[in-house]
């Protein structure tokens, strides 16, 4: 096989298509649509980020489809309270995929690696923060009768006020530039 060979259903062409990152829209709060889990993998701290669950869904049907959510399960928190609402969300997902780790110990990525494929419902939120706009997952859901596909509202962008800015006399033989 060629280093050129796909390894997935993609045509490696080098095109614009295959090769580009497409910029995805934001998603409106409270949306709830069904998805497929391409991805969930254990990511190891790196610099400041901790250790923690990556799962990446896609958009399944309706307005978003195809589009990608992430969501960032952090077992590890040093905080109780948010480490036992992680682990909860994590073995939620397992329950949810009909499947589950055959240990006690933190699930590696062989223990991930079923969730893959499986379809599930997600509640989409929508965060503002600093004049910039995401989404995150909410919530997980069985696919059954009670399981409602809608698209929620957008939340309008917070608007900041500029800190007044204070005049005063600048010291030129200072290099310091603060």
């Amino acid at each position: 096989m060629s280093f050129y060979s796909p390894m997935s259903n993609m045509t490696i062409d080098g095109s614009d298509e295959n090769s580009n990152l497409k910029e995805f829209d934001l998603i409106p709060d409270g949306t709830q649509v069904p998805v497929v889990i391409q991805d969930a993998v254990f990511t190891p701290a790196v610099g400041e980020y901790e250790q923690r669950y990556d799962v990446t869904y896609q958009i399944a049907e309706g307005e978003y489809k195809k589009q990608v959510v992430r969501q960032k399960i952090k077992c590890f928190d040093l905080d109780p309270i948010k480490r036992d609402r992680a682990v909860n969300q994590l073995m939620r997902l397992f329950k949810l995929c009909e499947t589950k780790p055959t240990h006690t110990n933190a699930p590696a990525n062989e223990d991930l690696a079923p969730l893959k494929g499986k379809v599930i419902g997600i509640n989409i939120g929508q965060w503002d923060f600093n004049g910039k706009q995401g989404n995150f997952v909410r919530g997980t859901y069985a696919i059954d009768d009670k399981f409602e596909t809608k698209t929620g509202r957008f939340i309008e962008p917070k608007t900041t006020t500029p800190a007044p800015t204070t005049q005063g006399t600048v010291n030129l033989d200072d290099d310091i530039p603060f």
